[in-house]
């Protein structure tokens, strides 16, 4: 005797539906990511940095989420998590208003604040680039009339140990009735992630002055980095190192000077829009010399549409023995525009 098919209703087909929908979901690594005003989408998680979390969906392509209205995230990862007490994990998560799940071997449930970061472990190289454009100007007239043009670029790439950055920028004085004034700066730094928050890299620079007979330096160093402040929205690194510095002022022979190198870097992202960058360096020079160098930057930069910016940048620098007949300190500002991928 043959047995009877079983009768499944509309409501149950449906249930079905959904339930084999959330499997091929999840097999494919979509997430689901819910936020505080109702809207729930789905995509492919990448990061979580600087309390902005970016999803790549089927609708919209990349898109960036603020991280505080997100209610609920679930996504399968594996991902690379970096807690504030700066230890890593790996692995899936999970999370609400107030905890996050790594899930992983075995999972782990921590409060939501102590999430530093987490990137997407499977990231191809054009998510882990980075690039950006500067280009600023100054025009004082009256007595001094006098132009200033400023031009910039970097170049990034992080991976889940290694960061890498490479930038440069150029400043053209033009005041009428004197020859022009330009200023180069060139830098190139790779650093690796060690052990908690230590970090350890390598440095070269290149620098041209004309306000300061500059004709060139090239810092030249090794440098290890402590992770002082590791916040969602702050990053504060302590930095120690040094090297040897090629330089050469205008009518002097080139010189090599041995310089440690102390100071810090900090980066904040008080809300979603504006963005901090300050570094500041002591060069001491090294075996008894008396020399001193500083060296500070600062970008303060607020997002007009898009990847669209508004640049402040100042820089100041100051050397206590120069070997040429010029002012021990120079400093400068730009306001201008910028553009970042």
């Amino acid at each position: 005797m043959k047995a009877n098919a079983p009768y499944l209703s509309l409501p149950q087909i449906i249930a079905a539906i959904v339930v084999a929908m959330s499997f091929s979901t999840a097999a494919y690594g979509q997430a689901e990511v819910r936020v505080r005003d109702g809207s729930i989408l789905f995509g492919e998680v990448k990061k979580l940095e600087f309390a902005k979390l970016t999803l790549d969906t089927d609708d919209f392509g990349l898109i960036d989420i603020d991280w505080d209205p997100v209610i609920y995230v679930k996504a399968p990862g594996p991902f690379t998590i970096t807690l504030t007490n700066g230890r890593s994990l790996t692995g899936g998560i999970e999370v609400d208003s107030v905890n996050v799940t790594i899930i992983g071997v075995t999972s782990v449930t921590l409060p939501r604040e102590e999430i530093g970061s987490f990137k997407d472990f499977d990231t191809g190289f054009w998510n882990r680039a980075s690039a950006g454009v500067d280009i600023g100007a100054n025009i004082s007239r009256g007595n001094n009339r006098v132009t200033t043009v400023n031009m910039g670029a970097n170049l990034g790439y992080a991976s889940d140990v290694i960061e890498v950055s490479l930038k440069g920028t150029m400043l053209v004085n033009e005041q009428e009735g004197n020859s022009d004034t330009r200023r180069y700066t060139a830098g190139l730094s790779v650093d690796r992630e060690m052990v908690g928050r230590f970090r350890l890299g390598v440095s070269a620079n290149y620098e041209r002055d004309d306000n300061q007979q500059l004709d060139y330096r090239t810092p030249l160093g090794i440098y290890a980095g402590f992770r002082a402040v590791s916040k969602q929205r702050t990053r504060l690194d302590l930095i120690a190192g040094g090297g040897p510095t090629l330089e050469k002022f205008t009518g002097e022979e080139g010189t090599l000077v041995r310089e440690a190198k102390l100071g810090f870097a900090f980066i904040g992202r008080p809300n979603g829009d504006t963005n901090i960058d300050l570094s500041s360096f002591i060069y001491p020079e090294m075996f008894g010399a008396d020399r001193i160098r500083i060296e500070s930057d600062l970008i303060f930069r607020i997002k007009i549409i898009s990847d669209l910016t508004f640049n402040f940048t100042t820089y100041y620098r100051f050397n206590n023995q120069p070997p040429v007949d010029v002012d021990k300190s120079d400093y400068g500002f730009t306001l201008g525009a910028g553009w970042s991928y």
